[in-house]
């Protein structure tokens, strides 16, 4: 049947492919996926969900330089796409890129600016990277929209110490036992 199949196939389009692949990541067939989601992209380079879907497996599997290569694909043929920006970000951070996943970030901010949990996972971001006034203003942003989230004093607060605001960072650290007084160290 395979040979009957492959025929049918020649008969498809980009979009039924994307379809069938869809349907196989949700059966949980990844492998089967990544090539209808492949065959679509040959059959319509620019389908930039195809892309991103596959560098979602791809990200999913930890094979992390193509799916940064779909992310990036993505974001070529649509440079609004939010969530691209996001998974390539985070797979920076996972390889301890912090400058590109800071990148990315910001761009996710520019195009999505109401979302605080980016300035958090940039923050942290800027932390690693010892930018600590960067890493304080985002958590700043994020204690507006989380006032209750005590690792958000916590993690602005060693910021503030890093930095020699020992005052800040002894207003956050109260805050944290304010907020957590059974948990904190």
């Amino acid at each position: 049947f395979k040979g009957i199949t492959g025929f049918f196939d020649f008969f498809k389009s980009d979009e039924d492919f994307f379809n069938r692949g869809i349907e196989k990541l949700e059966s949980g067939e990844h492998g089967a996926a990544i090539e209808d989601f492949t065959k679509a992209i040959e059959l319509n380079y620019q389908n930039v969900y195809a892309y991103f879907v596959r560098g979602c497996i791809l990200d999913e599997q930890h094979n992390y330089a193509g799916a940064i290569s779909d992310y990036t694909k993505t974001i070529q043929l649509d440079p609004s796409y939010v969530d691209a920006y996001r998974n390539r970000g985070n797979i920076y951070v996972a390889k301890n890129d912090y400058s590109k996943a800071i990148a990315d970030y910001t761009q996710v901010i520019k195009l999505a600016p109401g979302n605080a949990d980016i300035y958090l996972i940039r923050g942290s971001a800027y932390s690693e990277l010892k930018n600590y006034k960067e890493a304080i203003a985002d958590f700043t942003q994020v204690i507006k929209t989380k006032p209750n989230d005590v690792n958000l004093y916590f993690q602005r607060g060693y910021a503030r110490a890093q930095v020699k605001n020992y005052k800040g960072a002894i207003a956050d650290f109260t805050q944290v036992i304010k907020l957590s007084p059974n948990e904190a160290v």
